[in-house]
């Protein structure tokens, strides 16, 4: 039984045990409201080593069997991408509240599916898109829609990391959702998405990897208004990984990284100011408040990251997957 009412702390559950549920499990302990309970992953023995080294944290022999925990109010999926649907669907078929780690599914069709579910379990369920949550993000936002630079009239955002290419590597395996787009592309397409919308249409090209998956692509979105994005994203180079701004008043710069900036620059009116955040504000504490906001409200969506959201981010890079030609193998 999910126990969000009138508990007033979150037991929470981890599925998928990589780098990103270390980081979550350092942050959930900083929360008052929040504990981690229980881990499962495709390795028990992975779950075992980690749970040993957290108090008050059970390894759960399999997914099924977290998920079918009473003792979890809200379950974050970590998984690789193709196990993003099936894992939410199946936590949410349980009674719980889900988090899916982006993209929340590999495609739009599965984010619906993940959609429709929460909606007739009547559960809380959000993509991870820990960047919505990050302060001076929701300050950049909170400044264009109160016109601060006047008509906005493009957004130029990118995120990239240089991989060293390795075909075994999850971010190099089409089978594991592998590439640019999803790993990283999810970011400057939120980002945009958040400030201008769903565009009228998308142009893309990208360079591929030997192993078949985007190695870095260019996404060009079209508003039919005078406005456009332009987004890039790449495991290839080591890119500044910042995005701007640009509207008929003055720019605002989010410094590297754009998903989680330390600082951002406002120019505008020919006056330059700076707006600085602490190291508490760079992780995924801000998310996590979120979940407990809502959950703990009884809520089933958040208004600052909504599921609708995310089918539409997601339907949007299924037509420049379309256009590069690019399809993973479980996806259905």
């Amino acid at each position: 039984m999910v126990r969000s009412r009138g508990a007033g702390r979150l037991s929470w559950g981890i599925l998928g045990l990589g780098e990103i549920a270390h980081d979550m499990a350092r942050d959930l302990t900083r929360s008052s409201r929040s504990r981690l309970a229980g881990v499962a992953a495709r390795d028990p023995d992975r779950a075992r080593r980690f749970a040993a080294r957290r108090q008050g944290v059970r390894a759960h022999a399999s997914y099924r069997a977290l998920v079918n925990d009473d003792d979890i109010d809200v379950v974050y999926v970590a998984s690789i991408h193709p196990l993003h649907r099936d894992l939410a669907l199946q936590a949410l078929a349980a009674g719980k509240h889900v988090l899916v780690e982006k993209p929340l599914g590999l495609n739009a069709t599965h984010a619906r599916d993940i959609a429709a579910a929460a909606r007739g379990q009547g559960r809380f369920c959000m993509e991870a898109m820990w960047m919505r949550f990050n302060p001076l993000v929701t300050r950049v936002v909170q400044e264009v829609a109160e016109g601060r630079l006047g008509d906005l009239k493009t957004v130029h955002a990118d995120l990239s990391h240089a991989f060293e290419y390795d075909p075994a590597h999850r971010v190099f395996d089409l089978r594991l959702g592998g590439g640019s787009l999803l790993d990283l592309g999810v970011y400057p397409a939120h980002l945009a998405w958040l400030l201008l919308g769903a565009p009228k249409h998308v142009e893309a090209s990208c360079v591929m990897a030997a192993s078949g998956v985007d190695a870095a692509a260019e996404m060009t979105w079209h508003y039919g208004t005078g406005r456009l994005a332009g987004l890039t994203c790449s495991l290839q180079r080591a890119a500044p990984s910042t995005a701007t701004v640009v509207g008929t008043k003055g720019t605002i710069t989010l410094q590297a990284p754009m998903q989680a900036p330390a600082s951002v620059v406002l120019d505008c009116g020919g006056r330059t100011r700076i707006w600085n955040q602490s190291p508490e504000s760079l992780g995924y504490l801000p998310e996590i408040r979120e979940v407990e906001d809502c959950v703990l409200a009884d809520a089933l969506e958040s208004p600052r990251a909504t599921l609708e959201d995310s089918v539409g981010v997601l339907t949007v890079l299924d037509d420049v997957r379309s256009q590069l030609g690019i399809r993973y193998p479980s996806e259905t």
